[in-house]
């Protein structure tokens, strides 16, 4: 079973055992997701973002979407505005 194993990796991960409340319900999800026939290796790689965020477990499907829909289509990848170094020829002389 799949969902047990993804659970499992995610408890092992956690430095303390989450609430078998909280693992009840993502083990829930996990179930649902895999009926919905999504792939256990997104399933997977979801439970992997949605750890380290502490999130709901409601969120689970939310992040299964984000890993199956990222876009991969940019040639070039994003990149932090900053300030530019030059502010008069940036912008024209208009600040």
């Amino acid at each position: 079973m799949m969902f047990l194993r993804g659970v499992g990796e995610c408890i092992a991960a956690c430095a303390e055992r989450p609430p078998s409340s909280f693992l009840g319900h993502l083990g829930r999800e996990v179930r649902t997701l895999l009926a919905d026939g999504i792939t256990p290796d997104r399933v997977r790689a979801a439970l992997v973002l949605h750890r380290p965020k502490g999130l709901h477990p409601s969120t689970l499907p939310s992040l299964v979407n984000e890993v199956m829909n990222a876009d991969t289509s940019r040639s070039t990848p994003l990149r932090a505005w900053t300030n530019p170094s030059d502010a008069t020829a940036a912008y024209g002389g208009q600040l």
